[in-house]
């Protein structure tokens, strides 16, 4: 019934069209077929996140039929010469919602929907595209993204924030697009303060060989986030490009260096970047998902269920098949035990043994890209919200299914990169250094929970280091690393380098707490590392970095505190200055003291006087 309803208005608004096209020319009844035949092609192309290779959601993007009107700008502009713009926009994003919601990729992240200025403006385009109407259609309003293009000139951005109002209103996220190529620019995005910037390709393809792009993206990176916008780069083709991308904390990329667009979006939640064998993958180990490839029969979708059935029977050391369409895209898997149970419910076979399998699959398997990094992988496995589900993981290939990985296999070569890793541990405090630092952030934010990070810094360690000896040093470094690991009570501790040091806490509140018992206790323990005549003293005498003597106080820490909520971040390299930030606050202070920042939501407006920074400061003792 509802498939009905749905085909009935794609109907109705066709007709519309149709009514208002009332020229007799061959441009005309070619847009009159397209529009009573809905003989309208989308293609969808992944939005990715720049840091993990994480798929946030796919891009729809329309093409006509095979001819003069194949181009989408052709497209679009034959239906305003003709009336009919905002039908075609409103039966587009129509037939983009219900084809992403009948993929296999539907089930979760965002649709990025394209809608020219002149359409969004219509009031009727507004009544046409509802959170109630996205709903009908199978998707949560929350998971649409409106990309508004700026490739046309507008006088009346009035109207166009109001529209922008009303689909925030609906749930909706909004986009500008291809920012840097249009017409009205900052002033657009000025009055519309969208969620996300789409920045235009040009900016992107060759940034790594153009010091101007990298400087235009740099300063479009900082105003987007100070505003409280994320940054989509557009036409990203080369590695090279990337890695710049990931230095200026751009969030979200998309182009052919991930995936081409596609008829049907894969079943996929990772993926690598599509370069040559040269390239690193990210991670310590550089091993990915292709290293637990194994071949493995999988089903096709229309397989009746007795077929599938019968084949658990004969062969019982299976205990999945992946359900893969003729065209070599993932949909599901079968897992043996729910697989079986169903069928031993009451009138269970009866009732489906005729049916194809993709009735009983698992539509919410683990499919990784080959090109996935092993720890991306040992993550995602360990974080999915089917964790009863252990068998395996799917593997793809630019799409295509490319074998299973048993968890068996994954846990030995995890367990090998964890004797690995301890490569990458301090090794004069034994804690992890750097990269696990960096990973475990990131972990963190992307797994969107509130959290704080401390960053604990020494003051007046290198005129102590100088005084004395280098030993003597060391053994600073130590006591303050054991302090750090008893204080946390098992919370992550990692130690950047020299005496810098990293703690990270899960419960948000404990932040302060943590650091006032650090201080506390350190300024009671520090004096036993001083001589008796250098602790009567308070201090010892040193040259300065400009090589002038002076008296440096016992050392004491400088700490900076950072509270992270939910869904505020998405980079650990934000994170990064945040506490820098905090903790120079601290330095300031004096020492044997404290500053905390927390990090605003997106979505929050920033206070006065904190635009710049994009952070709130707390009072501190």
């Amino acid at each position: 019934m509802q498939d009905q309803t749905l085909c009935q208005h794609c109907h109705d608004i066709a007709e519309s069209a149709c009514r208002k096209i009332d020229a007799l020319t061959h441009e005309a009844n070619e847009l009159r077929r397209i529009f009573r035949e809905q003989d309208l092609v989308t293609l969808f192309q992944p939005v990715v996140a720049c840091d993990s290779g994480r798929v946030l959601g796919w891009e729809a993007l329309l093409r006509g039929p095979a001819g003069p009107l194949h181009s989408p700008l052709d497209l679009f502009h034959a239906a305003k010469r003709h009336g009919c713009l905002v039908e075609l926009d409103v039966l587009s994003h129509r037939l983009a919602i219900r084809r992403f919601a009948d993929s296999a990729a539907g089930a979760a992240g965002r649709l990025f929907l394209n809608v020219m200025i002149e359409s969004v403006q219509s009031g009727a385009h507004l009544k046409g595209l509802t959170g109630e109407c996205v709903e009908r259609l199978g998707l949560e309003s929350r998971r649409i993204v409106m990309e508004i293009s700026e490739l046309h000139p507008t006088t009346d951005t009035a109207s166009l924030a109001r529209a922008v109002t009303h689909f925030q209103r609906e749930g909706f996220q909004v986009a500008l697009d291809d920012v840097g190529a249009g017409y009205n620019g900052l002033r657009l995005w000025a009055e519309t303060r969208p969620d996300l910037i789409k920045v235009d390709r040009y900016f992107v393809d060759g940034i790594h060989a153009s010091d101007e792009k990298r400087r235009f993206l740099e300063t479009i990176v900082r105003l987007a986030h100070s505003l409280g916008s994320q940054v989509v780069g557009e036409g990203l083709e080369h590695p090279a490009d990337l890695e710049v991308l990931n230095t200026l904390n751009v969030e979200m990329a998309q182009g052919y260096l991930y995936a081409h667009p596609a008829s049907v979006p894969p079943l996929i939640e990772r993926v690598a970047p599509d370069s040559d064998s040269s390239t690193k993958p990210d991670g310590p180990t550089g091993q990915t998902a292709r290293s637990l490839a194994e071949p493995h029969e999988a089903v096709l979708p229309t397989r009746p269920v007795a077929d599938v059935a019968d084949l658990f029977l004969r062969v019982p050391e299976i205990d999945f098949y992946p359900v893969v369409d003729p065209a070599g895209r993932v949909l599901g898997m079968i897992w043996r035990r729910e697989f079986m149970n169903r069928l031993l419910y009451r009138f269970g076979y009866d009732l489906y043994h005729r049916k194809p399998i993709k009735r009983l699959m698992d539509r919410h398997p683990v499919v990784v890209d080959v090109r996935t990094p092993l720890e991306t992988v040992s993550r995602l496995v360990t974080d999915s919200e089917h964790g009863h589900r252990k068998e395996a993981v799917i593997l793809v290939d630019n799409g295509r299914y490319a074998g299973v990985g048993s968890f068996t296999k994954l846990l030995r070569l995890i367990t090998d990169i964890k004797v690995q890793s301890a490569h990458y541990a301090n090794p004069l405090s034994g804690l992890p250094g750097n990269i696990p630092i960096r990973a475990e952030l990131q972990r963190l934010i992307d797994e969107r929970r509130d959290f704080t990070a401390l960053y604990i810094d020494l003051d007046h360690f290198k005129p102590y280091n100088d005084h004395y000896s280098y030993e003597d040093g060391d053994k600073i470094i130590r006591h303050v690393s054991h302090l750090l690991q008893r204080v946390s009570g098992g919370e992550f501790v990692g130690h950047i380098g020299g005496d810098d040091f990293v703690l990270v806490t899960h419960l948000s509140s404990r932040g302060e707490a943590i650091a006032a018992q650090l201080v506390a206790e350190f300024s009671s323990s520090i004096g036993r590392f001083y001589r008796a005549a250098d602790r009567a003293a308070g201090g010892i005498e040193g040259r300065d970095r400009q090589g002038n003597r002076r008296i440096f106080p016992l050392m004491t820490l400088s700490i900076g505190v950072v509270r992270v909520p939910a869904h505020s971040l998405t980079h650990q390299q934000h994170l990064s200055s945040l506490l820098t930030q905090a903790k120079k606050a601290a330095k300031a202070a004096g020492g044997n003291t404290w500053r905390r920042l927390e990090a605003e939501p997106a979505h929050a407006a920033p206070a006065e006087g904190e635009r710049d920074s994009g952070v709130s400061v707390a009072n501190a003792t």
